[in-house]
């Protein structure tokens, strides 16, 4: 017994001492899981026939197909329009379709990702398919991973309806001016009927026009007008007459906000001699009924076409001054003095846009107002515009509201010229825009350029455009089928930032507009500066949204140098008031507020028809099926989807295991205790 116990503990020793490692492996079977995408928005209230989508729907989640899909798979439901939520249980008389707007890629991306760890076997999607919102589905569907399974629901045949198809007219405009409101119908099933198009300002109708609806599927455009009385946001609403048998009256009614100014803007043009650019400029601002231009142009010394140089007097009711290729050698001492002196004292916001006679020893003078530090002259190179990321969310390069589309309208626009090299940004100033060089005298170092560059400090403002060929923006984009959008709202975009006062507080709150539809992303910029007025890196920004139905908060994110951004979808109509406050460590830094307005527009019924085709494209692109609401239960019984299992190891290291160590010592004091008892110790 001794001889054993003995051999035993020696050989589990030498066991150990070559550290053996036992190796477990595990299979498991994963629950296979079905996502369940109902669509809610507003076009599910749409009737076919005696019901409405969303009765179907119902009724389609009630059958046994779906029961029997419930009894096979783990099911996923969730309930989406503009916004996508998982739902714990479905609830069929619970559902309500009220959405303001169709985003089926969110629906799919939000399933995809909330279900990364799980096995999803594939997507059941109940929907008419009228996307209005979003990503196109079948850029997600492309990288989807899983099949889709849609019931498409609802007919292709357009409804009869009368609607109000687009509504154009100026966000922002001034006392007394007269302003028009373009107005477009459609009324399918009803041509030839005659209806009313009346323009209400609040109940009041202070515009109306008689039209005859046109053919099926085309559109008309009648132009109201109203006068601006009073100052601040006004709400506006243009609404056309309910006809019977009319599917829907949702879209008979368009309310909008328009913002009223006290007066027009005083802007002096200042040019140091007669070009291209000073042509386009003059005839783009003086098409601005938002806008009273003076120009000036050098014509020899201090003598300028136009008449005399401004005096004091008049200099207390400029807004904002643009300098085009001033100063150059050419330009009068004392006149460029003057302009010098009332930028410096006044503190008048200016755009500054050189050109080849820019003088660079002048230029000296204004060089603490100046976004860009000291210019170093080169040969004319040929540079395209590119956003940086900085100017990507600054309100002077927002063209449109949909960021990837305003990088789009600045990357199409064709080339400018440039004999101007800075080595970047002053602290503080923002980099718009880089000038791409497209060959020419630039050195390989210089490939890339400041081209568009803004400075904010304390209430002062400035712009900077390190280039000329502006006019090519709007001569050269028609030649290739484009417009002049990105130069006109460059230019417009620009006077109105640089004329915006702001008090001096260390949190600054701003919009890239004041009047949104209902749905429109609205994006949101904080700076934040300390007692010393430099940018704040380190705060906790938060925004509380007043909204007419209640409050909401909003984190901001920290865009670098001071500044804090966020974005957010709004749906209810009403005036809304936006508060941001800065934190740093723990302190509250100060608040700031601004107001906004969101004007009703629900795209849901601007077209009743459903969109099968879609639905069944998305379908075969990820290798699922679609059909019509009848076809549910052969769709469920294709539903086959592979077992998944799953392979787990893990290694155990016998020699590091506290129990062997244990079941040794336990065996050596066995072996004692057995030769005690027969007295061999």
């Amino acid at each position: 017994m001794l001889v054993f116990l003995r051999a035993f503990v020696l050989v589990l020793i030498c066991f150990l001492v070559f550290a053996p490692v036992l190796h477990l492996t595990f299979h498991e079977i994963k629950q296979v899981a079905v996502g369940v995408l109902i669509d809610t928005s507003s076009s599910m209230q749409i009737s076919e026939g005696e019901k409405t989508r969303g009765d179907i729907a119902r009724e389609l989640l009630r059958t046994d197909a779906v029961e029997a899909l419930r009894r096979r798979f783990r099911l996923l439901p969730y309930l989406f329009a503009e916004n996508t939520q998982l739902v714990q249980a479905l609830d069929t008389d619970s559902l309500v379709f009220d959405g303001t707007a169709t985003d089926i890629a969110q629906a799919l991306k939000m399933i995809q990702e909330a279900e990364r760890d799980a096995y999803l076997g594939g997507i059941l999607l109940f929907s008419d398919g009228a996307y209005n919102s979003g990503e196109d589905p079948l850029s997600v569907g492309d990288h989807l991973g899983c099949p889709v399974y849609a019931i498409a629901i609802g007919e292709t045949k357009p409804k009869p309806d009368v609607l109000i198809s687009r509504l154009l007219t100026h966000e922002i405009t001034y006392v007394d001016n007269r302003v028009p409101v373009e107005v477009s119908l459609k009324g399918p099933e009803f041509a030839g009927r005659r209806v009313s198009v009346r323009l209400l300002k609040e109940k009041e109708v202070i515009d109306r026009s008689v039209v005859t609806i046109p053919s099926d599927g085309l559109e008309m455009s009648v132009r109201l007008h109203y006068t601006a009385e009073q100052p601040g946001f006004q709400k506006m609403s243009v609404d056309v007459d309910r006809l019977e048998g009319e599917i829907t009256f949702a879209n008979n009614l368009r309310e909008f906000y328009v913002r009223v100014l006290k007066s027009k803007l005083n802007v002096l043009l200042v040019a140091d001699a007669p070009n291209p650019d000073l042509a386009f400029l003059k005839r783009l601002l003086l098409a601005d009924e938002s806008i009273f231009l003076m120009t000036r142009t050098q014509r020899q010394e201090a003598v300028f076409y136009e008449g005399a140089f401004p005096s004091p007097s008049e200099w207390s009711s400029i807004d904002i001054v643009i300098l085009l290729g001033l100063p150059s050698q050419a330009t009068d001492p004392v006149i460029w003095d003057r302009l010098t002196a009332i930028l410096q004292t006044q503190k008048k916001p200016f755009l500054f846009v050189t050109t080849k006679r820019t003088d660079l020893q002048k230029i000296q003078t204004i060089d603490g107002l100046l976004p860009f530090h000291r210019l170093q002259k080169s040969l004319e190179t040929s540079i395209i515009p590119r956003l940086t990321a900085e100017g990507r969310i600054h309100p002077v390069m927002r063209i449109d509201d949909r960021w990837e589309v305003n990088v789009s309208l600045w990357n199409r626009l064709p080339p400018l010229f440039s004999n101007w090299i800075s080595t970047g940004a002053k602290p503080g100033c923002q980099v718009l825009a880089l000038g791409v060089s497209q060959g020419g005298a630039l050195s390989a170092q210089h490939t890339e350029m400041p081209f568009i560059l803004s400075r904010h400090v304390g209430d002062e403002k400035s712009v900077a455009v390190l280039g000329y060929g502006l006019y090519r923006w709007d001569l050269l984009m028609w030649g290739t089928g484009g417009t002049h959008d990105v130069i006109k709202g460059f230019v417009s975009n620009t006077v109105r930032w640089l004329v915006t006062r702001e008090e001096e507080k260390p949190v600054r709150l701003s919009t890239n507009k004041t009047i949104y539809r209902s749905g429109e992303e609205v994006f949101l910029t904080v700076q934040v500066y300390d007692e010393m007025y430099r940018p704040v890196t380190s705060a906790q920004v938060t925004a509380r949204i007043q909204a007419p139905s209640g409050p909401s908060t909003l984190r901001l994110t920290d865009a670098g140098e001071g500044r804090y951004v966020t974005t957010a979808r709004l749906y209810e109509s009403g005036a809304y008031q936006v508060e941001a406050e800065a934190v740093v460590q723990g302190r509250s830094v100060g608040r700031d507020s601004v107001e906004l307005s969101i004007s009703s527009f629900n795209p849901e019924f601007l077209d009743t028809k459903a969109n099968p085709r879609l639905l069944e494209r998305l379908a075969t692109l990820t290798a699922g099926r679609s059909g019509p609401p009848d076809s549910l239960t052969s769709i469920v019984d294709s539903m086959r989807f592979p077992e998944q299992t799953v392979h787990t190891s893990r290694e155990i290291e016998l020699a590091h295991l506290p129990g062997m160590l244990i079941i040794i010592v336990i065996l050596l004091c066995l072996e004692w205790f057995i030769r005690k008892r027969r007295g061999m110790v």
